[in-house]
């Protein structure tokens, strides 16, 4: 499963779906190729997204949600969608 993290106090509180209004002007963060991907071009909300390349090996590149999860930190990206156990694990870490 995948989830949404963001900053607190970033007006994305309470966001359940992918359609929710509050995500509509929000840089998001995303793995291209996953199928969270496919669900943010059905709802049109890749123009504004950035795009992160899937990076399996993390002996070559650090892993794409840590990467995330320090431009969220640093306000390159309101948002990020990333697969539950690394976002839960960075997040802590950070």
């Amino acid at each position: 499963a995948y989830v949404l993290v963001y900053r607190e106090g970033g007006g994305l509180g309470g966001v359940e779906t992918i359609g929710d209004p509050k995500l509509a002007d929000k840089k998001i963060g995303i793995v291209g190729g996953t199928p969270p991907a496919s669900n943010l071009a059905a709802a049109k909300l890749m123009r504004s997204a950035k795009t992160y390349p899937l990076m399996v090996d993390t002996r070559l590149a650090p892993s794409m949600a840590e990467v995330m999860i320090k431009d969220l930190l640093a306000g390159t990206i309101d948002a990020a969608i990333v697969w539950g156990p690394m976002a839960g694990y960075y997040a802590k870490k950070s």
